[in-house]
């Protein structure tokens, strides 16, 4: 996430939360895990391609500012919880104006 906050693209492996992050040849690329090769090609084909480089960073910002701000993480994450209690966002924040009149 930091490289591409820096409008930089990414080679990782496809592993845990990366394919969620790394839009696999937008923002960067994915390769399979222990994958030497496709790790290798796929640096070296960025190395190769400063134009490739520039439109997967700018790309890759793009989607940092748009999909994980601190603010929509923690709306998102809030989201999450009041769903597990069965609450709709909604009905708390009306909850939380009846509290404050």
């Amino acid at each position: 996430m930091e490289a591409m906050a820096c409008s930089l693209p990414v080679v990782a492996t496809a592993v845990a939360a990366l394919p969620e992050i790394v839009q696999d040849g937008t923002t960067g690329f994915l390769v399979a895990a222990e994958d030497d090769g496709a790790m290798a090609a796929a640096m070296a084909l960025l190395a190769d391609r400063p134009e490739l480089r520039q439109k997967m960073g700018f790309a890759g910002r793009r989607r940092i500012l748009e999909c994980f701000r601190s603010d929509e993480m923690v709306r998102r994450t809030e989201q999450v919880y009041l769903s597990c209690l069965g609450l709709s966002p909604q009905a708390v924040e009306q909850q939380n104006l009846e509290a404050a009149s």
